[in-house]
């Protein structure tokens, strides 16, 4: 679990930049459009984005117009930036704006139809994660509540039963019966780690519709449902002892 939450994190908050990049993207492609119109270059307009502030999106344009300066080409430094953000949405959308500056189509024009087919494209994302709620949150609440939640109680169970027969069943018998109660116990808690693993690649498709994202859900996933289990268990033991 600590070496997924290692490796979690710093993909979770290079997740959150892409994500930032890819929002912000529509309002700068728009802005961009209305400068071009207006007479400006397109050096001119990646400017006014710079100056205006998109986030992560601002410091990359800020990296292009340095580059600009210094005397390397728009197409070299508008793909340098593409690939520096690793988004496959971001690398066709500047695919679009280098293909049509080097045809000497009419940019203003192009980078209008690119915000409306994000703007759409992210429209259609936002109701997919709507409609998929509940059948995401059932998903979870089955792998990290509800299973641990039985498993811990079982698990004790056996224990209590083996720890009973003790004294009444030979040596030989009794240490089978541990070695057994150990074995389920190991299985319980690789079949646990196995349903949160499918559990969030499950919800990570339903929701983004990118298996990858799962490495974000599965150390917070795996936190709660042996969090669970062990509570299950320690409650398990409090009410069973109680009654014996």
């Amino acid at each position: 679990m600590l070496a997924d939450l290692c490796i979690g994190f710093p993909y979770f908050q290079a997740v959150k930049r892409i994500e930032s990049v890819e929002a912000s993207l529509v309002d700068a492609l728009k802005q961009m459009s209305d400068t071009l119109k207006a007479g400006s270059t397109y050096e001119s307009s990646l400017r006014e984005i710079v100056v205006s502030g998109h986030g992560p999106l601002q410091t990359g344009f800020a990296q292009v117009v340095r580059k600009l300066e210094e005397g390397e080409n728009f197409e070299t430094a508008m793909k340098s930036f593409a690939d520096s953000v690793d988004s496959t949405l971001v690398k066709r959308t500047v695919s679009l704006v280098v293909e049509s500056v080097r045809s000497g189509a009419g940019l203003a024009e192009v980078l209008d139809d690119i915000a409306e087919d994000l703007r759409a494209m992210q429209r259609i994302n936002r109701e997919r994660k709507s409609s998929t709620l509940m059948q995401s949150m059932l998903l979870v609440t089955a792998a990290a509540f509800v299973a641990p939640l039985i498993f811990g109680f079982v698990s004790t169970i056996l224990g209590v039963l083996s720890g009973a027969a003790a004294g009444s069943v030979p040596a030989e018998v009794l240490a089978q019966s541990v070695q057994a109660t150990a074995l389920i116990s190991l299985l319980i808690e690789a079949y646990l780690f196995i349903e949160i693993l499918a559990t969030s690649v499950m919800v990570s498709l339903m929701r983004e519709g990118r298996p990858g994202k799962s490495i974000i859900y599965l150390p917070i996933l795996l936190f709660i449902a042996f969090g669970v289990y062990a509570l299950s268990k320690a409650l398990g033991k409090a009410l069973i002892g109680g009654i014996v």
